[in-house]
Parts: C-alpha cells; structure tokens; sequence
C-alpha cells in the first residue's frame, strides 16, 4: 500500500477569509507534512498566484483554485440567501480569460462588499469598504449576515 499523503483542497488566505499570507499558509503547510495544497480563495487566485514560488521552493504541489461565489435567483432564497460557493481546481491562472473572469468577480465582490457596507450604516453602524480595507488591505471580508 502506497504511503499516506497529506492534502488540504479548500485554504484561504488574507487574500480571503484566511488570517494568514499566502507565504505563511504554505510554510505552515509544509511545517505539517502537507504534500498537496489547493488555495482556494474566495471570488480571486491572488493568494495562489503569490504562494507559487514558496510551495516550489518547499516541495509542495498547489493546485491553483478559487471558491466562486455564485447566485442561484431561481433558488427562490431570502435575500442574501441564494448565493452558492463552487470550488474550481486545476485552474491555468495565466489565461488571459480567466484573468478577465477574476476581475469580474472582484468587482462583484466589491459591489456586494458596499451593499454590505451601506445596510450596515443604516442600522446604526456606520461604515464604509475603505474602513473595511483598512482591516484587511488584501481582502474586504464575508458578506454580512443578514439573520440576527
């Protein structure tokens, strides 16, 4: 029987809901026998973009992903309820396509960030993605949720 691999297919960094830089994720990873990693940060692969060369210099494969924040309008969810996530691996992060793709998302993040950001401040917590940013410089945070 072969031996055990260790493998992680869905880790975030600062880049997303992860506390730690992709730089950090990876040695972490590697300080744990980790052989295969998959940084599947939400709605971008700037994290797996910047953790390339540390896994390389490490001997860890990284798979490059990302966490897609989807909507499913038919769903007939609450509001702030139809979004699903779908994972995506083995992705060419180079391609001129997807990198259209990703910006895309950043800006629908960004949209969804300052809907956020503005039922917040009308309930009495005032806020904007700039004071969010200044947090998490990378990565402006989950949506809010909008169930007490």
């Amino acid at each position: 029987m072969p031996p055990l691999s260790l493998i992680d297919l869905h880790l975030h960094t600062n880049y997303s809901g992860g506390r730690a830089s992709p730089q950090e994720l990876v040695e972490h990873a590697a300080s744990l026998g980790m052989q295969t990693i998959a940084i599947t940060d939400h709605d971008n692969a700037r994290g797996s973009r910047q953790a390339r060369p540390f896994a390389e210099q490490l001997g860890i494969t990284l798979i490059p992903a990302v966490e897609l924040t989807c909507r499913w309008d038919a769903s007939q969810a609450p509001p702030g309820k139809s979004d699903i996530d779908v994972l995506g691996y083995c992705l060419v992060l180079e391609r001129p396509e997807f990198q259209v793709f990703e910006s895309q998302l950043m800006d629908d993040f960004h949209e969804r960030t300052d809907i956020g950001c503005r039922y917040l401040s009308a309930i009495g917590y005032p806020i904007t993605r700039e004071d969010v940013l200044k947090e998490n410089q990378h990565y402006a945070g989950a949506r809010p949720l909008l169930t007490p």
